[in-house]
C-alpha cells in the first residue's frame, strides 16, 4: 500500500471507529463528531482557543441539519483542516526552504493522515519548481505512483486523463492543492461504499 492509499483507508477507519459506538456505523451522531475532534484534532483545538470551537465545526459539517454527520460530511472537515493546514505549511515552506511538512510523534492518525496530504501533493508539485500547483505531468505520475490499485481497477488506459479532466476545475491544466483534495475526498467516498458491502457481508455470516 502507498503512503495516498494508506490515508485514504485511515480516513474511512477513523470515521468507522467512532460513527460503529452507537451501533449505527452509517452516520457520527453528535457525542460521536466531539469525541472524534477532541481525539483525533488536540493540535488543531488548541490552536483554536475557544470553548465552543467543536460545535461550530459540528454545526458546519452538517450540511443538512440532520444532527447527523456522514462520511461526506467528515471529508468536508478533513479537507477544510488540509487547507489551512497547508497554507500555514507553505508559511513555513518560504521562511525554511523546507518542502516537508513538520511532524511529530505526538500527533494522532488523523493528524498524521492531514500531513501526508500536504506531503505527498508538495513531493510532486515541487517537481518542476512551481510547488504550488502539479503539472497535467506530476498528475500524470502522481497517480500512477500513489494510486497502482485503483488504476488497475478503472481497467482503462484514458483513467488518468478523465481524471485530470474532472479535477481541472478552472481549466488550467494544472491542479492546485484544494483540487487535488477532490481527487483523495471522491476516491475515499468509492472506497467507503466498498468497505460498506464488505461490512454487511460479513454481519450477514
Amino acid at each position: 500500500m502507498t503512503e495516498l492509499e494508506k490515508c485514504m483507508e485511515s480516513l474511512i477507519t477513523i470515521f468507522h471507529r467512532y460513527a460503529d459506538e452507537d451501533g449505527d456505523g452509517m452516520n457520527l451522531s453528535k457525542k460521536e463528531v466531539n469525541k472524534l475532534i477532541v481525539t483525533e484534532l488536540p493540535t488543531f483545538l488548541k490552536a483554536q482557543n475557544d470553548p465552543k470551537a467543536v460545535e461550530k465545526i459540528r454545526k458546519d459539517l452538517d450540511q443538512n441539519g440532520d444532527d447527523k454527520v456522514d462520511f461526506q460530511e467528515f471529508l468536508s472537515l478533513v479537507a477544510g483542516l488540509s487547507l489551512a493546514c497547508e497554507k500555514i505549511f507553505m508559511l513555513h515552506k518560504l521562511k525554511s526552504k523546507n518542502s516537508e511538512a513538520p511532524t511529530s510523534a505526538a500527533m494522532t492518525e488523523l493528524e498524521k493522515c492531514l500531513v501526508s496530504l500536504i506531503t505527498l501533493f508538495h513531493r510532486y508539485a515541487d517537481e518542476d519548481g512551481d510547488g504550488k500547483t502539479l503539472s497535467k505531468k506530476q498528475v500524470n505520475k502522481l497517480i500512477v505512483t500513489e494510486l497502482p490499485t485503483f488504476l488497475k481497477a478503472q481497467n482503462d488506459p484514458k483513467a488518468v486523463e478523465k481524471i485530470m479532466k474532472d479535477l481541472d476545475q478552472n481549466g488550467d491544466d494544472k491542479l492546485d492543492f484544494q483540487e487535488f483534495l477532490s481527487l483523495v475526498a471522491g476516491l475515499s467516498l468509492a472506497c467507503e461504499k466498498i468497505f460498506m458491502l464488505h461490512k454487511l457481508k460479513k454481519s450477514k455470516k
